[in-house]
């Protein structure tokens, strides 16, 4: 297994985790999302946590070596084409990355709607280190694939 892929994918864990801390001590002062510093610190903290999740489904491509991709919904599409997540997980993530866009590029525009629908999808970011750490785990590029 290449051991950069495997610390990169360790560090992004490590990092989302650390992200999940922060927003659940934002939500537990406003769980509400009524204060501005409240709305906007969680959109950050979301942002990252998809960026990072991005950035492990990358290194598990990169690491089952599953050919290129030139665009964030066409590694998800290798992913689940791959049977390495599900059609279920896929249509999450792409929803996912469209919030993400939403988060890096309409800042201004965004609701507490808009956060509550990714908060949302949370799980989904928690099956994807799940994979990683299967992967990690198993210290091959083979393993045991979803049917």
């Amino acid at each position: 297994m290449d051991e950069l892929a495997k610390d990169r994918i360790t560090k992004k864990i490590e990092e989302i985790e650390g992200f999940f801390s922060e927003l659940n001590k934002i939500l537990d002062e406003d769980s509400e999302l009524n204060k501005a510093s409240c709305l906007h610190g969680s959109a950050m903290l979301l942002f990252s946590i998809i960026n990072a999740t991005i950035d492990i489904a990358d290194d598990i491509k990169f690491i089952t070596k599953l050919g290129p991709s030139n665009k964030y919904i066409e590694i998800f599409t290798i992913l689940k084409d791959n049977k390495l997540i599900t059609e279920e997980t896929y249509t999450d993530f792409a929803f996912l990355i469209s919030r993400r866009n939403l988060l890096a590029h309409e800042y201004g525009n965004i609701n507490k709607e808009d956060i509550k629908e990714v908060l949302d999808k949370n799980p989904i970011v928690y099956d994807m280190i799940g994979l990683a750490k299967k992967i990690i785990k198993t210290n091959h590029m083979e393993f045991t694939r979803k049917s």
